[in-house]
């Protein structure tokens, strides 16, 4: 692990009806099929990175973090989770990275938590396998990107698009709601994403153009424009291009003023609201002394809506889960209660008409709180 001093926190962030489970179960200490009691910090922060094209775990990764005070750590991790304090309040920024695939970089804000309540936040990065260089010259050049559509997408530089010989890395950044991580961004709900490198600006008469097909349902029934949008991070807003759509709306075509990272989505704008759940039972101790393990879960269905904005041939569940154990403590029996944080959505056309209300999106934060009773006089022993 390296620690070093950090001054400057910008980094580029790539990116992505409810049922309610609250699974009661508790072990004795020692056994295999719960984590062993976790420390009682201000927060945790647990990191997962997986394959974006498969969702499998990776192995042999860094992870690097700078935490609120500026400090950054780098981390090795063999099996792709990392698990760290949160006992700074503020923005952490990680960023993921293996040899071979296109790293990544989130913000996470933690919040302070009650006196008495553990907060746990998860972090998910999907990293692309790098694309393939392709040569560009100055007669100009045409390609096709690897991507998962049935028909590839295509990048076409005229000529004088660039004024000597130049290596073209372009990595395709597929959606996380395949694997239910339902992405929105500067109120843009992601579909996928292209990695441009390197940065490179066109002239106005010398622009490349990209062409994606559409596979969003909204875009080919004529419901919604297919833009595809760089975010910047210092403003937190979009710079945003509109596709000019072939005859049956199933390719798009775009020209690119300059390179980075670009996302595709719809015209549809989501204004977020951030509330959390009620606390749930998840846990309690089955005997007196023993402690309590408990495991949480909200999920819901991918609404009609939700896969206009994507794609139909998508089928998960939007779902957050998470484990803990406590204890024990002698003569006190424990019950856990946990809750997570739910993003409601205004869904706004491309024309600024409100169209409907989604509810209850479950986040990857979580709120443990213990309550504990004194059992050694009830007759549980110790």
């Amino acid at each position: 692990m390296k620690t070093k001093s950090y001054k400057s926190l910008f980094v580029l962030l790539l990116l992505s009806g409810a049922m309610i489970f609250s699974l009661t179960q508790c072990k004795k200490v020692g056994t295999s099929d719960w984590p062993d009691p976790n420390p009682e910090t201000l927060n945790e922060l647990k990191i997962a990175v997986y394959d974006g094209a498969q969702g499998d775990p990776l192995s042999n990764l860094t992870v690097s973090v700078i935490y609120p005070d500026g400090i950054m750590q780098e981390f090795e991790s063999e099996n792709g989770r990392l698990s760290i304090e949160g006992d700074q309040v503020g923005n952490y920024v990680i960023t993921a990275s293996k040899s071979g695939y296109l790293a990544s970089s989130s913000i996470v804000n933690l919040d302070e938590t009650a006196e008495g309540i553990v907060g746990v936040t998860k972090e998910n990065f999907y990293l692309s396998k790098l694309g393939n260089m392709q040569m560009v010259d100055i007669s100009g050049a045409s390609f096709s990107i690897e991507s998962d559509f049935n028909q590839s997408p295509v990048l076409t530089f005229p000529e004088g698009a660039v004024s000597s010989s130049t290596g073209v890395t372009v990595t395709y950044i597929p959606t996380p709601a395949k694997f239910g991580d339902f992405v929105v961004k500067g109120e843009r709900a992601i579909q996928s994403g292209f990695s441009f490198s390197p940065d490179l600006t066109f002239a106005t008469d010398a622009k490349p153009t990209l062409q994606v097909p559409v596979t969003i349902p909204s875009v080919v029934n004529g419901d919604a424009p297919f833009l595809l949008g760089s975010f910047n991070e210092d403003t937190q807003e979009w710079e945003i291009i509109e596709g000019v759509l072939n005859s049956d709306r199933t390719m798009a075509t775009f020209e690119m003023p300059h390179f980075s990272i670009w996302y595709t989505f719809t015209g549809y704008r989501l204004v977020k609201e951030e509330v959390w759940a009620p606390y749930e039972l998840s846990g309690q101790s089955e005997t007196c002394s023993e402690g309590a393990c408990g495991t949480y879960v909200y999920a819901i269905n991918f609404s009609s809506f939700v896969y206009d904005l994507y794609n139909d041939t998508y089928d998960v569940d939007i779902k957050v889960v998470d484990t803990r154990c406590i204890g024990p403590r002698y003569m006190y029996a424990q019950q856990l209660f946990t809750r997570c944080k739910l993003h409601n959505y205004k869904v706004y056309n491309y024309t600024g008409e409100f169209i409907e209300q989604l509810n209850n999106f479950p986040q990857e934060m979580f709120n443990w709180k213990v309550e504990e009773t004194y059992c050694h006089h009830q007759g549980w022993g110790g």
